[in-house]
Protein backbone atom coordinates (compact mmCIF):
# COMPACT_ATOMS: atom_id res chain seq x y z
CA UNK A 1 0.00 0.00 0.00
CA UNK A 2 1.77 3.10 -0.91
CA UNK A 3 1.12 6.14 1.31
CA UNK A 4 -0.20 9.45 -0.22
CA UNK A 5 1.96 12.51 0.47
CA UNK A 6 0.02 14.97 3.12
CA UNK A 7 -1.17 18.64 1.48
CA UNK A 8 0.54 21.60 2.55
CA UNK A 9 -1.22 23.73 4.98
CA UNK A 10 -0.25 27.21 3.80
CA UNK A 11 -0.59 29.90 6.36
CA UNK A 12 -1.20 33.74 6.05
CA UNK A 13 0.13 36.44 8.07
CA UNK A 14 -2.94 36.28 10.37
CA UNK A 15 -2.59 32.37 10.92
CA UNK A 16 0.61 32.77 12.47
CA UNK A 17 -0.12 35.99 14.71
CA UNK A 18 -3.08 34.04 16.12
CA UNK A 19 -0.90 30.62 16.40
CA UNK A 20 1.72 32.42 18.10
CA UNK A 21 0.78 35.24 20.25
CA UNK A 22 3.08 37.56 18.72
CA UNK A 23 2.50 40.65 16.48
CA UNK A 24 3.16 41.55 12.92
CA UNK A 25 6.06 43.51 13.49
CA UNK A 26 8.09 40.98 15.98
CA UNK A 27 7.56 38.26 13.60
CA UNK A 28 8.93 40.50 10.53
CA UNK A 29 11.72 41.69 13.53
CA UNK A 30 12.89 38.35 13.63
CA UNK A 31 12.72 37.07 10.17
CA UNK A 32 15.12 40.00 9.61
CA UNK A 33 17.45 38.40 12.53
CA UNK A 34 16.92 34.85 11.35
CA UNK A 35 15.08 33.96 14.67
CA UNK A 36 11.70 33.10 13.13
CA UNK A 37 11.46 31.20 9.47
CA UNK A 38 11.07 33.02 6.18
CA UNK A 39 7.84 33.04 4.37
CA UNK A 40 7.42 31.86 0.80
CA UNK A 41 6.48 33.14 -1.72
CA UNK A 42 3.90 31.99 -3.65
CA UNK A 43 1.36 33.48 -6.41
CA UNK A 44 3.92 36.58 -7.05
CA UNK A 45 3.59 38.76 -4.10
CA UNK A 46 1.49 36.68 -1.20
CA UNK A 47 3.59 35.65 1.37
CA UNK A 48 3.07 32.32 3.06
CA UNK A 49 4.31 29.92 5.96
CA UNK A 50 3.60 26.32 6.15
CA UNK A 51 1.90 24.92 8.97
CA UNK A 52 5.10 22.49 9.39
CA UNK A 53 7.39 25.56 9.80
CA UNK A 54 5.67 27.21 12.27
CA UNK A 55 5.02 24.02 14.32
CA UNK A 56 8.61 23.54 14.10
CA UNK A 57 9.45 27.02 15.51
CA UNK A 58 7.39 26.26 18.08
CA UNK A 59 8.52 23.06 19.32
CA UNK A 60 11.93 24.87 19.07
CA UNK A 61 11.49 28.09 21.13
CA UNK A 62 12.06 28.80 24.72
CA UNK A 63 9.56 27.44 27.59
CA UNK A 64 10.56 29.02 30.07
CA UNK A 65 9.85 32.93 30.69
CA UNK A 66 14.01 33.23 31.51
CA UNK A 67 14.69 32.31 28.06
CA UNK A 68 11.03 33.53 26.13
CA UNK A 69 12.44 36.65 27.00
CA UNK A 70 14.88 36.45 23.91
CA UNK A 71 12.15 36.46 21.46
CA UNK A 72 10.43 39.43 22.53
Amino acid sequence: MQMQPVATKWLTIKDVIDMIGFGKSWIYQHIKDGTFPRPIKIFGTANRWTLEQIQNWMEAAPQSPETLNEYT
